[in-house]
């Protein structure tokens, strides 16, 4: 199978597309123009690096249209490329997987109290004003299932950890926690303290994709 991943030189997608290689597949991944001098790099990985960016709709088509399926692991914040994504794979039922973040269920604890009510994937929660577009995007990847005929379906990582198996070997979060806590000399809290955080290995999260490009219902989350 080709598939084409956004986000190869990074963190998750970087570790997806190194994952889905080794299994034999095909895979392209984008790579921004000013990153020219990582295409060896994904090469030796087994990644075709194609030159391109997450604003250039005509680009994102031509790549996903050439592709049997799409791991878009970019970005969570980037409506135009979720947009430009649906409408090139609109009725041809091919495989769109899009990441997101569980940050579409913080709030506003700093500290001073944990969530006592666990969340089922469907249940309702108003989410915080500036992840309002993050929900947004979500339904919309997952109702192209029903109304595109596009076998869309959205992954949810928690706060991850562990070393990446691609160019990235470091997270987001945990590295700017380990910083903070360098820079003030010991282990850091906010208010409580009590606030609560899901992890998931990146390796555990790189198994999951593989689990949902092989057997997820379109429309799942």
């Amino acid at each position: 199978m080709k598939i084409f991943v956004t986000g190869a030189t990074g963190y998750i997608g970087g570790s997806v597309a190194v994952k889905l290689a080794s299994l034999g597949h095909r895979v392209a991944g984008l790579t921004r123009p000013e990153e020219k001098s990582r295409i060896s790099m994904l090469s030796e990985r087994g990644i075709e690096a194609i030159l391109g960016t997450l604003d250039d709709a005509d680009f994102l088509t031509k790549a996903a249209l050439e592709a049997d399926a799409v791991i878009h692991a970019a970005s969570a914040d980037h409506p135009g490329s979720v947009v430009s994504l649906v409408t090139a794979l609109e009725r041809t039922g091919k495989t769109l997987i899009h990441t997101t973040g569980s940050a579409i269920v913080a709030d506003h604890a700093d500290g001073e109290y944990a969530a006592t009510v666990p969340l089922t994937d469907d249940s309702y929660f108003e989410p915080l004003p500036y992840r309002r577009p993050r929900v947004d995007m979500n339904r919309y990847v997952r109702q192209a299932a029903i109304e595109k005929g596009i076998r869309s379906i959205v992954v949810c990582p928690s706060m991850l950890y562990g070393t990446g198996r691609g160019l990235k070997p470091d997270s987001e979060q945990i590295p700017r926690l380990v910083a903070l806590s360098k820079q003030l000399g010991g282990g850091v809290y906010v208010g409580k303290g009590l606030s609560r955080y899901s992890n998931v290995h990146i390796d555990d999260l790189v198994d999951l994709y593989v689990l949902v490009l092989e057997k997820a219902t379109g429309g799942s989350f």
